[in-house]
């Protein structure tokens, strides 16, 4: 659907029944991409919500500007004319980004919230990344996959790289102090990646400290075939913070569900599950050694494999019941 709001058409999506759920895309992405993560459908009891940010796919933006600020003020327009007051969100680099201004524009219309790959600034690296942000190295094959997701012409890819690069020349946009960011009360889970190139690790620990109860979830990528058992619970406690509906569905999930559970009740592991996670953590702990150049780590890896390893066999060999004929 298609709606006029702050002088430009805005693109989106909704489907769905129950609480309100936004979902919010990355840079020069598209509400579309969000398949790429629900690759199992919509999770139920939720009214999605899935727009195109200003000038993205197939939303327009005469004004040619862009800035995190204003795509928030377009979000919140977009939230009134569906009626919907309060919501539950979920923004990825941008979009996590556009929710920091909603979360301290209008902080009551933010029930909970979660921010995967955000930043309270740019720092330096952001911005000399963004200055190499062009289309002229695009190949044939990079057009095509540009035209079928913003369909505007090349003129809108065009424009939109050019806003990209021009972020590096904004201060005042993305510009979140601590005290800022403590005006914050929705429930906030902020997920990032230990390595990530752009935002360190340490932006993620400036907001974590600085939003009320917020929860952090930093991604290794250390170990990256480490099972992720213990992720999993961790974001299941967080999500029981946001949403009983997302917990229930991770609890209820037939391949993840019975796994989580049967460690969290101190039920115990199968033996299968337990050969092929140590098979799977000491290939993942080889292949680090080899990759990491550190020699200081390398002695940590084999105290996590041992650690872990230990924590395994100490666990009670869940022996399945049997089958009756």
């Amino acid at each position: 659907m298609i709606i006029d709001v702050n002088g430009f058409q805005m693109y989106y999506e909704e489907r769905g029944s129950g609480e309100p759920l936004l979902l919010l895309h990355g840079g020069t992405g598209i509400g579309a991409d969000w398949s790429l993560v629900f690759t199992a459908g919509d999770p139920d009891g939720f009214r999605l919500v899935v727009p195109d940010l200003r000038g993205h796919g197939r939303s327009t933006n005469p004004s040619r500007a862009f800035t995190f600020r204003q795509a928030a003020a377009d979000v919140f327009a977009l939230l009134d004319h569906l009626h919907i007051p309060r919501v539950k969100a979920i923004g990825l680099s941008m979009g996590a980004k556009t929710l920091l201004h909603m979360a301290t524009q209008q902080p009551e219309r933010l029930d909970a919230m979660v921010l995967v790959s955000a930043t309270p600034y740019f720092p330096a690296q952001a911005r000399a990344a963004m200055a190499q942000l062009s289309v002229d190295a695009f190949s044939d094959a990079d057009w095509t996959a540009q035209r079928q997701r913003h369909v505007h012409g090349d003129d809108q890819i065009r424009m939109l790289f050019d806003q990209m690069r021009g972020l590096k020349d904004h201060h005042d946009d993305m510009a979140f102090t601590p005290p800022l960011l403590a005006t914050i009360t929705a429930r906030t889970l902020i997920v990032h990646g230990d390595r990530d190139p752009l935002y360190p690790v340490e932006l993620a620990l400036e907001m974590y400290r600085a939003i009320p109860g917020s929860a952090l979830w930093v991604v290794p990528a250390i170990l990256p075939l480490l099972p992720a058992t213990p992720f999993l619970l961790l974001a299941s406690a967080c999500y029981v913070r946001g949403s009983d509906r997302l917990h229930d569905w991770l609890m209820g999930n037939k391949y993840l569900g019975p796994y989580i559970v049967n460690i969290r009740d101190k039920r115990g592991m199968p033996m299968r599950a337990k050969i092929i996670t140590l098979i799977v953590l000491w290939s993942s702990l080889v292949i680090s050694a080899f990759r990491v150049q550190s020699v200081a780590v390398k002695p940590l890896l084999l105290v996590v494999g041992i650690g872990v390893t230990t924590l395994i066999l100490k666990l009670k060999t869940l022996v399945p019941e049997p089958t009756q004929d």
